[in-house]
């Protein structure tokens, strides 16, 4: 049976080009008012079965938020239909319900009371809430004197205690601080593995792979592919890099989540970076510990008589967790040619990352040609394992006796 049935459903907004016009001059203008259409969503057909977890991926702008807030019924769709077939909980903008001038308690009732919960429920589950929410001596402080963190673990506790069939999740599989994401993404679990289906959006390709049964990408309001997830990311992390090359083909600049730096004297300039598993197949999803191979592309502009290559991997805040690694290469480049480079057992824990690729001079301090965190990847880890951390490493262990 399916929990989620949506059909043609699509959502348009206006963008009205007078920055200027108050919706008091739009009434008073009335058709006169100029405005484009913006389709946020366009014909999405989806069906979610009872008991699946299903990730939405895609880029900004992609129609993700806004599928999940025509669900829990913030927005109406202007054509189509949808059916949600059991009790919803959202976990969308946490803590948005709130009062400031009330206290956490007071709040506690309001928003349970905005969510659905009767008093005799909320009543029941207060304790609950508080006890999972771990602010139990702020109880009585008005929610203005509380942090963000504060505010987001109170509404994630609020929005639990409603124990629903179906939930939707908007980028909050990890609120509050490192104990209370753990918690939080622990609790979410247990709801999955009970058998609740779950719609989540997430920009965290890793927790994607690892947790989603059935991945759905969102591109300019439609539905681009829907299936597994490995296939999926992959498919939606080389349609990102085609874009990328895209746009540095026409000689703009790169926008990205980092701010990417391309620097060097340009004799010799990379063309183009892939990475492949060790099948040779085009991928951006890799799970810890598989072999990784790179293919760079360079184009000579002038004989160099030698060079270093370099590589580095990022975390995605830009933190530098691997490298650089420097390799000489003591013969002239004379002529257009492909490096190929293999990363046998990638020692890279669950996460988002960036590769760094550059030529450099024999000094290795100054470049031909470097690409700043310009290829970002995802790493995936088997469940079972309980690693926590960024670098995998193996160890052979012997007890003495």
């Amino acid at each position: 049976m399916s929990a989620i049935e949506i059909n043609k459903l699509s959502k348009c907004f206006r963008l009205y080009t007078r920055k200027t016009e108050s919706a008091i001059e739009r009434f008073l203008m009335l058709k006169r008012s100029r405005y484009e259409k913006l389709w946020a969503l366009k014909d999405i057909d989806l069906k979610v079965d009872e008991g699946r977890v299903v990730g939405i991926i895609g880029p900004n702008g992609s129609g993700k938020s806004t599928l999940l807030k025509v669900l829990s019924q913030i927005y109406r769709p202007d054509e189509g239909s949808y059916k949600v077939n059991g009790n919803v909980a959202a976990l969308l903008e946490l803590g948005a319900g709130f009062h400031p001038e009330l206290t956490g308690r007071e709040n506690v009732y309001l928003n349970g009371s905005i969510l659905g919960l009767t008093r005799k429920e909320i009543n029941a589950r207060f304790d609950e809430i508080v006890e999972f929410s771990g602010l139990e001596k702020f109880l009585d402080t008005p929610i203005k004197n509380y942090s963000s963190g504060m505010v987001v673990r109170l509404g994630f506790s609020v929005a639990m205690a409603i124990d629903p069939e179906i939930l939707l999740i908007d980028e909050v599989l990890g609120v509050g601080d490192l104990n209370f994401s753990k918690k939080s993404f622990l609790k979410i679990k247990s709801f999955a593995e009970s058998g609740r289906t779950i719609l989540f959006v997430s920009h965290d390709l890793s927790v994607v792979g690892s947790f989603a049964d059935e991945v759905v990408w969102l591109d300019e309001g439609r539905i681009r592919g829907q299936g597994d997830p490995t296939e999926m990311i992959n498919n939606y992390m080389q349609d990102l890099q085609i874009r990328r090359e895209e746009v540095h083909s026409k000689g703009r600049a790169i926008q990205s989540d980092l701010q990417k730096e391309r620097s060097g004297s340009g004799e010799v300039t990379i063309e183009r970076v892939n990475l492949y598993d060790a099948d040779g197949n085009e991928k951006y999803l890799f799970n810890a510990g598989t072999d990784m191979k790179i293919s760079v592309d360079y184009k000579v502009h002038k004989e160099i008589p030698s060079h270093s290559l370099y590589l580095a991997f990022h975390a995605f805040d830009g933190r530098m967790v691997i490298g650089p690694i420097l390799r000489p290469y003591d013969a002239p480049l004379k002529d257009d040619g492909k490096i190929d480079i293999s990363i046998p057992g990638l020692p890279l824990l669950k996460g988002e990352y960036y590769l760094s690729v550059g030529l450099f001079q024999d000094d290795w301090i100054n470049a031909y040609d470097l690409h700043d965190r310009f290829y970002r990847f995802t790493v995936t880890q088997p469940s079972e394992w309980g690693i926590k951390g960024e670098i995998y490493v193996t160890a052979e262990i012997e007890y003495l006796s």
